[in-house]
């Protein structure tokens, strides 16, 4: 009866998905939030660093990472906006 129980808490505890470890705000997820700001393109690689380093080590990614490529990724998007419309503006004749 003892084995009996013994071998299908271990059938039902086999059955169970590994779940990640809960995400650790590391040092590299940190700078990546803080160069995300200050100096995106830091930002865009502190911040998929600390992401790859999370899942190597079989943890949760950080969010403080996530942000830091985010905010990143939009200042290279509303700068590319910007470049681009302001080639636009000398093309054309309203840039001055």
């Amino acid at each position: 009866m003892t084995d009996q129980a013994t071998a299908e808490t271990t059938e039902t505890t086999a059955r169970q998905p590994c779940r990640p470890a809960p995400a650790r705000h590391d040092t590299l997820a940190v700078l990546a939030f803080i160069f995300g700001i200050l100096l995106w393109p830091l930002g865009i690689y502190l911040g998929h660093a600390s992401c790859q380093e999370a899942v190597l080590a079989g943890r949760k990614r950080s969010a403080l990472a996530l942000a830091g490529m985010t905010v990143g990724y939009t200042a290279v998007s509303v700068i590319s906006v910007l470049f681009v419309s302001g080639l636009v503006a000398l093309a054309t004749g309203y840039g001055g």
